[in-house]
């Protein structure tokens, strides 16, 4: 560290800068069910990352409802609340402030 090669160099003498209540630090990785927890009234730092895995999840389910449908053709009544519900799912978890 600088001390001692202030020492080194004859800056400092040998018993300067030195102190009892010297500390030790060590770093060790943090488990994921510890990395996960955040402060109160902080998001998770895993939060952007789930929104985007949800955010999947809901892609791969409303391409799966409209499939098959001749792009809306022959779909029900219950087929377009399904994909109106999973639209606006979607559209919630859109990073976008304006989305299209």
């Amino acid at each position: 560290g600088g001390r001692s090669t202030a020492r080194d160099l004859g800056l400092l003498s040998r018993e300067e800068g030195e102190a009892a209540d010297s500390y030790l630090f060590v770093l060790t990785r943090a488990t994921p069910s510890e990395s996960s927890r955040a402060p109160a009234g902080l998001p998770s730092p895993l939060a952007p990352l789930a929104r985007a895995a949800e955010r999947r999840r809901l892609k791969a389910q409303l391409l799966e409802a409209c499939g098959g449908q001749s792009l809306g053709a022959e779909a029900g009544a219950e087929d377009l609340r399904r994909v109106r519900d999973l639209s606006d799912r979607l559209a919630a978890l859109t990073p976008s402030a304006d989305p299209a």
